[in-house]
Formats: structure tokens, sequence, C-alpha cells
């Protein structure tokens, strides 16, 4: 009887340990797996949002004032957009700063055909500096 109560104590001990190690083993595999990296991410746009969800930055299609085209935009903490730049469809590229009221203040770019150009807007919109 002492004998029996042994080897079952003995039983469950080792299937313990036994169910322990499995479970160790399975999350080394979890976290393995978890850091690999893939080798391809495909995504029409890509959001990067703060600890509360809002959006501080996109990666993808953009639409601005009329033009579309693909690039990045940064947002400040009341979610207005501050830095723009991306590839146009029409060819063209380049970056546009705005204040805190979302108004460009400051446009560099090049046209399809590699030209130059480059605005700075006043607070109510109006070119105080152009270059084409």
């Amino acid at each position: 009887m002492k004998s029996d109560w042994i080897m079952k104590a003995l039983l469950v001990f080792v299937g313990t340990g036994l169910w322990a190690v499995a479970l160790m083993h399975g999350a080394s595999r979890v976290n393995a797996q978890s850091t690999a990296i893939a080798p391809v991410i495909k995504a029409q746009k890509f959001l990067l949002v703060d600890s509360n969800g809002k959006t501080v930055a996109e990666l993808g299609a953009l639409q601005d004032n009329g033009m579309s085209g693909n690039g990045i935009a940064f947002y400040d903490s009341q979610g207005v957009r501050r830095i723009g730049m991306g590839v146009l469809n029409d060819g063209s590229s380049g970056f546009a700063l705005s204040d805190s009221q979302g108004k460009r203040r400051l446009v560099v770019g090049l046209d399809g055909t590699g030209n130059l150009g480059m605005m700075a807007y006043d607070a109510q919109g109006n070119i105080i500096y152009q270059k084409p």
C-alpha cells in the first residue's frame, strides 16, 4: 500500500515535470516565431498611432488639396497634418510644412521634368515667396 502511494506520487511528479517542459518548449517556439521578420509585408496604407490610438503618421496613398500620390505624412498632437512628402501621380515630388491650423506655409518640390520650385505662404495663405 505504501509503495502504491509512492508510485502514484512519482507518476504525478514526473507527469507534472513533463507538462512543464512541454509548456516551456511551446512558449519558446512561440517567442521565436513572433520575433521572425517577414520578408514582405503588403498593404495599401500604414498608420502609426500613439498609445491612445490617435494617428501620428501615415504612409501610403495620400490625398491633399486635390492632389493624389504616394507619400508619408506626420500629424501633431491635435491631429493636424504638419509635414507631408511624397511623389504625386503627375510625376512631381516634394514636401510641405504646415502650421498648427493645417495651412501650408512652405512647399518645396520638383515637377515631373525635375525643375525645382518653392513657395512660402503667410498665415492667411498668401504667397510671400515663390521660386519657379
